[in-house]
């Protein structure tokens, strides 16, 4: 029995498609510093990677800020207009990234201490 098209839909909006996803060492510090503190600065991104990955560079922060914001398990704050009202553009590092709740599924997946790219599904 076929169920109706609005309760296709309206499960298809509860229950998307899982979409597969490859997560390297830097993506999953990346995110498991954005669970447990829900937003961060991209600067603050970057220090944490870096402390705890010595052979991680700039670029594959950039890159992987990139990558996890495409996916859309993180996301961009919007600019705070007081800043921008005063002329006072925030800098590279001033961004604000915050986890989606697409990133916040992934709690259960994302080791505390990466020591390998992982393979799940959102």
């Amino acid at each position: 029995m076929r169920r109706p098209a609005i309760l296709r839909r309206a499960w298809k909006r509860l229950r998307p498609d899982r979409i597969d996803v490859e997560l390297d060492v830097v993506e999953q510090l990346i995110l498991g510093h954005l669970l447990r503190f829900e937003t961060g600065l991209q600067q603050d991104l970057r220090d944490t990677v870096l402390i705890s990955r010595r052979t991680a560079n700039e670029v594959q922060v950039r890159l992987s800020l990139i990558r996890l914001e495409s996916l859309r398990l993180i996301e961009r704050e919007p600019d705070d207009p007081e800043q921008i009202d005063g002329g006072v553009r925030p800098g590279a590092g001033g961004r604000r990234y915050r986890i989606t709740r697409d990133g916040k599924r992934l709690r259960r997946v994302i080791p505390l201490e990466p020591g390998a790219s992982i393979q799940t599904h959102v």
